[in-house]
């Protein structure tokens, strides 16, 4: 053992018997004195005896400790001892005890032990009552700025070493009452006067007679700065917290005002494009409908043919004119994709023809073919399809000097998956391979240096990729600087029809200079099944009746005498001539000789119109929808139930016109009776009545059963998307959308009645127009008459301070909405687009908007609808003056 604080006390391990079985070297030093005599092993009564009487084992079995004193038989000296009982040890030890020796010296060492060696802090020992130091450790000594002999034999009063003197006060009530005291905190003075935080622990002990306090103190003045150190880096960290806090809500509400300064300009950028689209819409409009008076007067085929593709063009440029807002959809991605069942086929030759002029008058060859497997139809979206080639034909037209541009199409099937694939190439400048890594990009365009590089707006490519993602496919580009560039679109569709058959015609011969509109033509005749033989200048022919026609193909620039000596060619070899001019070209003054005994075509030119033209059959037919002659109705007998007057006055003008009987109500009560009591071909009903509405009306009719149950329903209404589930369960499956022109309307008329094998095309998309689209009324006074459009505009002024006084004074929702959808309905019946368009928008979002938000676009309502009443005026007058 040679642990000081441990030998330092006297003490010895006795067994039953009283043998020493193990000591300490003060209790061998008190027992055996400096005669260096080993104690460990002998008896205890070898050295200690009673004051009176022998020490006796009984004793050492006893449970009780007790305190007295012994003489030690060699010093003849009383010494005090104090046994405490072995409860458990070793069974040889069993019932000993331990025994602890010591004279005055000894007793205080041990006390000392306690207190300074196994105490690491401030340690001290005073008398209790008076607080006279005994003894201070050098922890102490230092910390409280002190020598020892300052301390020894001085009282902590002397020394005014507490701060406050009830705290001593308190540590020895404790310690008299309790005789001990845990982790009383209290402060001391420094000699020098400065206070240290000390958490006080002590114990009383008695001390021959007297009551010492033995004090284990620890020093935490470091440990309670350390602590307001942290406290005030806390709260140092809280203000920061709080002042960085501060700052980003500062943010936030400046990023908070910017995003509602972007959605103003976004709201902004989409009014410019919808007004730029109205002010585009309107001439368009006017274009469209004096091209169609002029194919119905025209018996020239060759103005005819001049004015289809006016027709065409203008149709699609309006397309695209209400697509334009489609590029903010595309950002968000909200773009809907509509496919349908179309004739690719067409659509793409309807585009290439639009645009093949714009070429041809730089000089450039358009060509436009076809692979043999392409089926007649397939099922695609045709608005976006239209909208993707309009941008990379122009797009290449743009950039294409001389040369030629080629359009392909092609239908690959890859484990049952169709892949329309559309290639356009072409002999322009090319594009840098830095450039090809953007060109897809919003406002791309191509390096400085580059001709045309700063043309534009660098969107097409952008919108056209965005909307070939949009339909599941992609647009890559593959080019070279100076020698061209070739798009390559791919996109998923299903094909729903198998390629076309071949035709009855044999063999055809073709003349022509050598050029790829030759080429191309001579590739769909084969495609066609049909043989072909090219002619050339040194060629030697003969006539032959196998052979059905003669093609003539016209290079761009030609001089009369070669179109001539073509001709006459032809004419030689075959009665039948075809001739092919470029489209957009002026033919005026090309020897009439050429035209009188002939057939003319344009070119560029897809299979299906040369099919019809060999087949004799005028190609034009197929895509202007307005050269088709009205059809009769005469004696169909129609009922028409809608609660808005215009709304009846409209569909009466549009199918009187074509012989039909209209009868007409405004509730879907009398609709079931008038249902009832008489015999109709067909019910058109208006979804949005009050009482029983659209869906509620059909339901009726058709749990009718029989003759009524079967009636055709053709559901009419402003809402462009009407609930689909709802006409399930209601039996309707036609719809026609508000507003509409008269064409579509008779067009759904007849599909229905199954009287037209034309296929049904229905405009549904609300296209947005100024107050008055004058050219859409013009066309329904065409059918109409002028008494009955100037009735139906005296209706709608009468009536429009009722109706408005009802939206903004009705007391519930419902009633409003009702309102709404009425106003709407009579404003597009009228063609008030810009009144039926707000009508539509608060109609379907009516609840989403709080009280402040609803009036302000109910007073924009009055204001386009008090508007409305001028520019109708205006109409009115202009009929008679």
């Amino acid at each position: 053992m040679c642990d000081l604080a441990v030998n330092a006390i006297a003490f010895g391990v006795l067994n039953a018997e009283g043998i020493i079985a193990y000591c300490s070297s003060s209790f061998a030093h008190v027992v055996a004195a400096a005669q260096g005599t080993p104690v460990a092993g002998g008896s205890i009564t070898h050295w200690l005896e009673p004051e009176s009487g022998p020490l006796s084992s009984p004793w050492f079995s006893s449970n009780a400790a007790i305190e007295g004193t012994l003489r030690l038989k060699r010093r003849n000296k009383i010494i005090r001892y104090r046994p405490e009982p072995i409860t458990s040890f070793t069974r040889e030890t069993e019932g000993g005890a331990i025994l602890f020796l010591g004279d005055d010296t000894l007793t205080l060492n041990l006390i000392h032990a306690q207190a300074f060696q196994l105490n690491p802090g401030l340690s001290a020992i005073s008398v209790l009552e008076t607080g006279e130091h005994l003894d201070v450790n050098p922890a102490w000594l230092n910390a409280m700025e002190y020598q020892r002999g300052d301390v020894i034999g001085r009282t902590a009063q002397d020394m005014n070493i507490w701060e406050n003197t009830s705290f001593r006060s308190e540590v020895v009530r404790q310690l008299t009452k309790y005789g001990h005291v845990d982790n009383l905190q209290g402060r001391m003075r420094t000699q020098s006067g400065n206070l240290r935080d000390i958490i006080v622990s002590a114990k009383r002990v008695s001390y021959f007679g007297r009551i010492l306090a033995v004090f284990a103190s620890h020093d935490i003045t470091e440990v309670k700065k350390s602590h307001a150190d942290l406290e005030a880096l806390n709260r140092q960290l809280e203000s920061r917290v709080a002042e960085r806090t501060a700052e980003l809500e500062t943010k936030n509400t400046q990023l908070l005002d910017a995003a509602r300064l972007a959605q103003a300009a976004n709201d902004a950028k989409s009014r410019f494009l919808a007004t730029m689209s109205h002010e585009i819409r309107t001439p368009l409009n006017a274009i469209i409908n004096m091209a169609e008076l002029l194919l119905e007067i025209k018996s020239n085929d060759l103005d005819k043919k001049y004015l289809v593709n006016i027709v065409n063009s203008a149709h699609s440029l309006a397309s695209i004119v209400d697509d334009t807002l489609d590029f903010a959809k595309i950002e968000e991605n909200e773009l809907k994709i509509v496919p349908i069942e179309v004739n690719v086929e067409a659509i793409v030759e309807e585009v290439v023809r639009s645009l093949a002029p714009l070429g041809h008058r730089k000089g450039i060859e358009f060509v436009l073919t076809h692979a043999p497997r392409l089926p007649e139809s397939i099922r695609i979206d045709p608005t976006r399809l239209r909208q993707i080639l309009y941008n990379l034909i122009g797009n290449s037209i743009k950039f294409t000097r001389s040369g030629w541009i080629e359009i392909n199409v092609d239908l690959v099937v890859t484990n049952d998956e169709h892949e329309l694939l559309l290639s356009i190439q072409d002999t322009g400048i090319g594009i840098a391979p830095a450039d090809q890594n953007r060109i897809f990009d919003r406002f791309s365009k191509l390096s400085p240096g580059s001709d045309d590089a700063t043309s534009g707006t660098g969107l097409g490519l952008s919108i056209a990729q965005g909307l070939a993602q949009a339909m599941g496919g992609r647009i890559t580009v593959d080019s070279t600087r100076n020698h061209g560039s070739t798009f390559s679109v791919a996109l998923p569709v299903r094909s729903c029809s198998a390629p076309p058959s071949g035709m009855t015609v044999s063999e055809v011969i073709i003349l022509g200079p050598e050029s790829r509109t030759r080429s191309a033509l001579e590739a769909a005749c084969a495609g066609l099944g049909i043989a072909s033989r090219v002619a050339g200048r040194e060629t030697a022919l003969s006539g032959s009746p196998s052979r059905t026609a003669a093609l003539v193909v016209l290079p761009l620039s030609v001089s009369p005498p070669s179109a001539i000596e073509l001709y006459q060619r032809a004419r030689s070899l075959c009665s039948r001539v075809i001739v092919f001019s470029p489209i957009g070209q002026t033919i005026d003054t090309l020897p009439s000789v050429l035209f009188e005994n002939s057939q003319l075509e344009f070119y560029p030119i897809g299979r299906s119109s040369l099919r019809a033209a060999l087949s004799e059959q005028d190609s034009t037919t197929q895509t202007a929808e307005v050269q088709q002659i009205a059809p009769s109705l005469s004696g169909t007998r129609i009922l028409v139930a809608d609660d808005v007057e215009e709304n009846r006055l409209v569909i009466e003008w549009g199918l009187r016109a074509c012989g039909a009987h209209i009868t007409t109500t405004d509730n879907g009560e009398d609709a079931i009776r008038l249902m009832q009591q008489d015999v109709f071909d067909l019910l058109l009903l208006d979804l949005r009545m009050p009482g029983l509405d659209g869906y509620q009306t059909a339901a009726r009719l058709r749990s009718l059963g029989g003759r009524i149950g079967g009636t055709p329903i053709i559901a009419v209404s402003a809402n462009a998307t009407p609930d689909a589930s709802k006409m399930e369960a209601a039996g309707i499956k036609d719809f026609l959308a508000k507003p509409f022109r008269p064409s579509h309307l008779r067009s759904m008329v007849l599909d229905v009645l199954g009287r037209s094998s034309r296929g049904r095309q229905v405009d549904i998309v609300q296209n947005r127009r100024p107050i008055l689209d004058a050219a859409f009324l013009t066309a329904q006074m065409n059918y109409a008459g002028p008494e009955a459009i100037c009735r139906a505009i005296d209706v709608f002024c009468g009536q429009l301070k009722q109706r408005l006084e009802k939206i903004e004074m009705s007391r519930n929702d419902k009633d409003r909405i009702e309102a709404i959808h009425r106003l709407g309905g009579a404003a597009s019946s009228l063609g008030l687009s810009e009144l039926f368009n707000l009508c539509v928008q608060l109609e379907a979002t009516f609840k989403h908007h709080s009280p402040v938000t609803r009036a302000e676009k109910i007073a924009a309502i009055r204001m386009i609808g008090e508007s409305s009443i001028f520019y109708l005026k205006r109409y009115q007058n202009d009929l008679f003056f």
